[in-house]
């Protein structure tokens, strides 16, 4: 059972990594940019912004899974004395981050999108927009962290129960 919560836990935090770069890297691009892939400009800079809205809203949900698996797992670990101070660390930022990002940024800016097109373009709004994406990189960096610790720290435990 524990190895199935491990796998799961591994599966997830690498899922939600991927997503955060992708959404990062490919989609905004290219949802801001549609210049470069269909030659023309498809959409207005705050209808950009109000689709993009929905895509983060959406796989803020993704993130909360992703969050409570960590509690749950980390936890776990922690309870049982089998954590160390820097896996407890990058756990804790990245349940920071994404309790911030879903919780804070998103309502965030979606109200100030529910406010209309000028609410967007003020210097508040430019800040807060900023902040959430400061956010959203420090949390892929964590994310990957974590991903790769804990499954350095699996693998080495495995192959040391398989080499005694």
């Amino acid at each position: 059972m524990l190895k199935l919560f491990a796998s799961l836990y591994l599966f997830l935090t690498a899922a939600s990594a991927i997503g955060v770069l992708i959404l990062g890297t490919a989609v905004a691009p290219i949802i801001f940019h549609s210049e470069t892939v269909a030659g023309v400009k498809l959409l207005a800079r705050y209808d950009a912004g109000l689709l993009m809205s929905e895509i983060f809203a959406r796989f803020n949900y993704i993130l909360l899974v992703t969050a409570a698996l960590i509690v749950a797992f980390e936890g776990f670990l922690a309870v049982n004395k089998k954590n160390t101070k820097v896996m407890i660390f990058f756990s804790a930022a990245n349940l920071i981050e994404i309790l911030l990002y879903v919780f804070y940024f998103t309502p965030k800016i979606l109200s100030y999108q529910a406010l209309g097109e000028a609410a967007t373009k003020t210097e508040e709004f430019g800040m807060v927009h900023k902040m959430a994406e400061m956010d959203f990189k420090f949390l892929l960096f964590t994310l990957i962290m974590s991903f790769f610790i804990r499954c350095s720290t699996l693998l080495s435990d495995k192959l040391a129960t398989e080499l005694k």
